[in-house]
């Protein structure tokens, strides 16, 4: 089971959205360093809509 979850793990960080990137390792592996939690916010910032909501 350990090894399933951790493929899944491993296939988010590597295929998910940032938002969800950034929620599974702080929230499910807890394991986020403050560099790592500031590139994924700043890359989510980043995103078309976003920058939408930002604007508007």
């Amino acid at each position: 089971m350990k090894n399933i979850k951790h493929n899944i793990v491993n296939y988010i960080k590597d295929y998910a959205d940032p938002s969800i990137v950034l929620r599974v390792k702080k929230e499910v592996i807890n394991k986020l360093s403050k560099e790592e939690e500031c590139e994924l916010l700043n890359r989510i910032i980043l995103q078309k809509n976003v920058q939408t909501i930002i604007r508007s």
